[in-house]
């Protein structure tokens, strides 16, 4: 053997260690990277579905951009304390949202519609439509005096106690017959 082979099997050797001692390196910067374009792409993803959000609440009431932030920020803080997705409570808001309703009436009904959809697991489209299909059985909305985000609250409290002491989860029955 050589001496330059010796040479080169040393500089082969010292550069396999290099390259190896940097692949945590490498290996980290390359996570880093990844987490971080998944967060951009998340952000832009939310983004857009808050756009969608809003054009589709103002083409079914008035609506300007500073009361769509304002109630945005409420139902983002809501399902934040609910421990469910800001997407879900968004739509229970987007479906109660029509001509003729205000901003603290979606978020009136909203909360125990969200909280109900959280409790029973059914998804906030579900738990929306059997929300409003009892509150209409009952014309609890016709009643003189009646306050839209009470009498959801009410629905909701009813239906999770109910729930919470059948054998059988009356929400999935709800669920079941509608």
């Amino acid at each position: 053997v050589t001496g330059n082979t010796i040479v080169t099997q040393r500089n082969l050797g010292q550069s396999i260690s290099n390259t190896l001692s940097k692949f945590g390196i490498y290996t980290s910067m390359a996570i880093v990277c990844r987490r971080l374009f998944q967060e951009i792409k998340e952000g832009v993803q939310y983004v857009k579905y808050l756009d969608d959000s809003f054009t589709d609440m103002k083409m079914t009431m008035a609506i300007t951009t500073q009361e769509f932030e304002t109630m945005s920020t409420q139902i983002d803080a809501m399902a934040k304390q609910m421990g469910t997705t800001i997407e879900s409570v968004h739509d229970i808001a987007r479906i109660y949202s029509n001509a003729n309703t205000t901003t603290q009436e979606i978020l009136e009904k909203t909360k125990p519609t969200a909280e109900f959809a959280n409790i029973s697991g059914m998804d906030g489209l579900t738990a929306t439509k059997n929300m409003q299909d009892i509150a209409n059985q009952f014309k609890l909305l016709k009643q003189e005096g009646a306050d839209a985000g009470e009498v959801f609250t009410n629905i909701g409290n009813a239906m999770t106690a109910v729930s919470k002491n059948m054998t059988y989860d009356f929400a999935k029955l709800v669920g079941e017959l509608m």
